[in-house]
Order: C-alpha cells, then sequence, then structure tokens
C-alpha cells in the first residue's frame, strides 16, 4: 500500500483550490476591466487630445509672444505706420514666426492701417494712410525682393468702427483670441485672429496688433496631430462647420468660405451626430468625452477648444470604439484572452473531475512480484498476513472470530496510517492460498468480504477499503488495501463498538476514554 498517495491527494486539492482562486480573481479582473472599457477608451481619447492641445499651446503661445513683441514696438514708438516699407523687412520676419500666420495687420484708432500677407513665397503689403480710403497702397515682394506684380487682392479693410470700442472692453496684457475674422485683404479667407490693443508712449495713439491663422492651416495641423483611424474637424458654436479634411484643398485661390456649412447640412452623418452629442453636454471649456451611435457604429468623441479657454471654435476628434487599441481588442490581447478562457475551461474541467473523484481513494496496484516482495519483508506496521477468511485451521470449520480477526486489522489500518491484509498466507510467510475457506468461485468469495465489511465496519466505508484476488502460482489469496482516515473507523460485533488502533505488527482496541484525545492528535497529520 502506497501511504504517501494519499498525502499527495490532499496537497493537490489544496494546489488545485488555489489554481482556482487564481484564476477567478483574473476572471474578476477581466469582468472590471470589461465594465471599465469606458474610462480605458477615454483615457486613450483624452491622451490623443492632449497632444494635440500641446502642439497648439505651442503654436498659440509662439503667436501671442509675437503679437507681445509687434505691440511693444509700436508702444515705445519704434514702429511707425506712416513709413511702412521701412518696417517691412522685420514683418516679414515677423510673420515667418511660424508657418500658421498668413497675415499681420496694425490700425491705428483714427483709420490708419498696414497689414503684410504671405502667400507661398510671396509677401503683400497693404497700407491706407486714413478711414476714408477705399484703395490702398500695395506693394508685393517675392521672397523679400520687391518687384511689381499684378495683384487685385485690395480692399476687405480691417478698421470697423467698433473694434476699438470692442478691444477697449476687454483690456488686457495677453492677446485676445476671436472665433471668426476675415483675412486683411482677402474676405473669403477666414481663421482665427489673435489681436491686443497698445497705446504709443509718445504720441498717445492707440493702436490694434492683430495676427492672423487660417482655418484651413489650423485644419492641416490638427489632421497632422490627430488620430489616424479617426476624423477631427473644426466646427464653431455658431452653427457653422467647417468641411475641410486638411487634405485636399478642392477651393479656388484663396477662398475658404465654400468650406463651411451649416450644421444641418453637415455631409458626414457621425460628424452631425457628434456636434448633436455636444450641444447635450452643459459645459464646453474645456475637454468633453462622449459616446453616441451613428448608423450602428458606436463612437467615441472628444471635443476641445481650439484655443484653450477661448469658446467659440472647437476641434472634434471621432474615433469608432472598436478601433481604440484596448486589451480585448489587440491581437496579443486577443491570444492573451483565449489563452486565459481556455485555461480556465481546463481548469473548470479539472475541478469538477477532481471533486467527483476525490472521495475515490487511489490505491496502489499490486502485482504478484510485488506482493511476493512484500511477503518476503514479512509483517509490520503496514502489513498482516492471514491464513484463511473465515475458516478455522485447528477444526475446519468456519468461525466467526476468524472473520473478525482480519476486520480488527481493517479497522486499526484505516483508523492509522494504512495497510495491506494479505489473506491466504500464515505468519510465516508460507502462501496457502483460500482452498480451506471453500468458496464456490471468486465472486461468492468478493461478495462475502464486502457483506461482513458492510455489516461489522458499515457500506460507508467501502471506498476506503478495496480487496481483489491476486494469483500467486497455482494458489490465490486475498489482497485488502486500507486507506487512512480523518474519521474514526468501529468495529461493531456482538452488540458492541470497538476501536481499533495499529501498534508496530499488532492491532489494538483503545479504550472509549482515549480515543477522542487520539483523534485530536490525529487530525494534526492530516
Amino acid at each position: 500500500m502506497d501511504i504517501s498517495a494519499f498525502k499527495k491527494s490532499r496537497t493537490s486539492l489544496i494546489v488545485a483550490l488555489f489554481f482556482m482562486a487564481g484564476l477567478l480573481l483574473f476572471v474578476f479582473s477581466l469582468f472590471s476591466a470589461i465594465r471599465r472599457s469606458d474610462e480605458v477608451e477615454e483615457s486613450q481619447l483624452r491622451h490623443i487630445v492632449d497632444n494635440l492641445q500641446l502642439e497648439n499651446k505651442i503654436l498659440f503661445s509662439s503667436i501671442e509672444s509675437a503679437v507681445k513683441l509687434e505691440s511693444k514696438k509700436i508702444e515705445s514708438g519704434a514702429r511707425q505706420l506712416l513709413a511702412p516699407e521701412a518696417g517691412t523687412s522685420d514683418l516679414i520676419s515677423l510673420i515667418d514666426v511660424t508657418d500658421k500666420v498668413a497675415a499681420i495687420g496694425i490700425i491705428s484708432e483714427d483709420g490708419e492701417e498696414l497689414a503684410i500677407q504671405k502667400r507661398n513665397n510671396l509677401y503683400a503689403t497693404y497700407y491706407y494712410t486714413s478711414a476714408t480710403d477705399s484703395l490702398a497702397a500695395v506693394t508685393v515682394w517675392d521672397t523679400r525682393e520687391k518687384r511689381e506684380v499684378a495683384d487685385s487682392l485690395v480692399g476687405n479693410r480691417m478698421f470697423k468702427g467698433d473694434i476699438f470700442r470692442i478691444l477697449s472692453s476687454q483690456v488686457s496684457d495677453k492677446p485676445l483670441w476671436r472665433a471668426t475674422s476675415d483675412l486683411p485683404g482677402i474676405a473669403v479667407r477666414q481663421g482665427l485672429s489673435a489681436s491686443m490693443l497698445v497705446t504709443n508712449s509718445i504720441s498717445k495713439k492707440r493702436y490694434i496688433v492683430i495676427f492672423f491663422v487660417p482655418f484651413k492651416r489650423i485644419m492641416t495641423n490638427t489632421v497632422k496631430v490627430g488620430y489616424q483611424q479617426g476624423d477631427v474637424f473644426i466646427f464653431r458654436n455658431d452653427s457653422l462647420y467647417y468641411n475641410f479634411d486638411g487634405t485636399t484643398d478642392s477651393a479656388s485661390g484663396f477662398d475658404t468660405t465654400q468650406y463651411f456649412v451649416m450644421w444641418k447640412d453637415i455631409p458626414v452623418k457621425k460628424h452631425s451626430e457628434a456636434i448633436n452629442t455636444w450641444q447635450s453636454m452643459g459645459s464646453h471649456d474645456s475637454i468633453r468625452i462622449a459616446s453616441f451611435k451613428s448608423e450602428g457604429v458606436s463612437y467615441r468623441a472628444a471635443f476641445s477648444p481650439v484655443v484653450a479657454n477661448h469658446n467659440g471654435t472647437f476641434y472634434a476628434l471621432v474615433v469608432p470604439s472598436a478601433s481604440l487599441p484596448t486589451l480585448f481588442r489587440s491581437k496579443s490581447g486577443a491570444l492573451v484572452l483565449a489563452a486565459f478562457i481556455l485555461l480556465l475551461i481546463g481548469a473548470i474541467a479539472f475541478t469538477i473531475v477532481y471533486v467527483k473523484n476525490f472521495k475515490k481513494v487511489r490505491f496502489a496496484p499490486m502485482t504478484p512480484d510485488a506482493v511476493q516482495q512484500m511477503i518476503a519483508v514479512g509483517e509490520s506496521d503496514l502489513l498482516e498476513f492471514k491464513s484463511t477468511v473465515r475458516t478455522n485451521l485447528h477444526t475446519g470449520k468456519p468461525g466467526k472470530e476468524i472473520e473478525l480477526a482480519w476486520l480488527k486489522s481493517v479497522v486499526a489500518f484505516c483508523n492509522t496510517e494504512g495497510g495491506t491484509i494479505l489473506i491466504g498466507v500464515n505468519d510465516k510467510g508460507q502462501i496457502l492460498g483460500l482452498e480451506a475457506d471453500n468458496f464456490q468461485n471468486d465472486d461468492k468469495c468478493l461478495l462475502h468480504i464486502q457483506n461482513l465489511i458492510g455489516e461489522h465496519v458499515g457500506i460507508e466505508y467501502l471506498s476506503y477499503v478495496r480487496f481483489s484476488l491476486l494469483g500467486i502460482g497455482d494458489k490465490k489469496i486475498l489482497v485488502i488495501q486500507c486507506a487512512p482516515l480523518k474519521r474514526i473507523m468501529l468495529l461493531k460485533a456482538s452488540g458492541k463498538e470497538q476501536f481499533y488502533v495499529r501498534s508496530g505488527p499488532s492491532s489494538i482496541e483503545l479504550p472509549m476514554s482515549k480515543v477522542l484525545e487520539y483523534v485530536n492528535e490525529r487530525k494534526k497529520t492530516f
């Protein structure tokens, strides 16, 4: 009998329980992650928009610095609009501070106006001497070399009757961003403008410095920084949508007004749905994330002011939820998930089989060679020999005391460390066989053993006692293997219950007063 097999089964159960606990924890984590998928998607989308805002912050900060620099020149009297050509070169350098600035304008409160516009390699300056001038003095520069070039883009003065009143009410040491402005000289080209009101310290005259950034250039930058699997577009809170993807320019010349359409006429349905979702939000002054569906597809959308803390013009980043690379949507994540699901299924199957078979005690197989080796070693605390099942060899007749003798050993082995009983072998190790018991056949013999164990021990213990017939040479012996029990086993005979344990090669009876103490000590070994 391999006693270590029982201890190993106990260890296996503990390992299996820990294994299942780990898998259940993993499954719980997976379901928690699924429930948190909105947070994961929002985090990724917010990260993309944060990068876009960072790029824009750098862009707009450089423009604001340039506006302040030009304002300082006017304040100190270094900039004189009466001699525009003298300062054209430094204005050209200033307009080159970023490739997003298309024009710079300077207006005095009495209507004097100077503007410089950049178009590819051409720089055009417009100068108006007073508020009543209808035509400008136009000079066109080709790669900073002055030459005469035919130019019909005259008009669209920046000077307006109320522009100084508006800016005067918003005096600040920082440039003011306006949501929609017309490019100086070209009324059909629109974008954002950063303007600042400044007073000449010498003449005490007020001036406004304006830097202009076209929407088209903003969109080109936005698409470059935006998410490649999503859509990025610009819209305004005055119900206009900028229908330009930043990659293809179908407009003729500088006319960008044709890109603006009313919200109700937006050609892309998911963009229209995104703006509807944005309208339902309570606040629009910072990044906002939302979910919506369009034509059966789920989308995540991020909305952000084009200029931080300035409502009026907004970015929208619209991304299909399925394209966001969460753990469950990436190939590697799907493989990991599939592997763990298979592992979980295997673990559940293993646990079900293990639990179903846990009560089935595993006995070491008995072969004729193994039994002969056991006989050669002799009786011990794990092995006992009995000559017959029921026959008294002295009288030649069946005797109850013979049956109870090996039943006592069964009880003693089960109450201790387990063991094996070989019936058909005498005390000297001689193989006698079972002929003296005179059973009609093998089945009758095994049925008799089963009935005796059920009667004197209990049928509930049959799974802990294995018995079989084994042929050795021309003889048959009965092999009874007993598994150790955590609970106690009693022998019932003559109206009494007796408790036996194994002590060396003998089975001894313990009084009932000692049974509880013995069982408590025994539990510590399990």
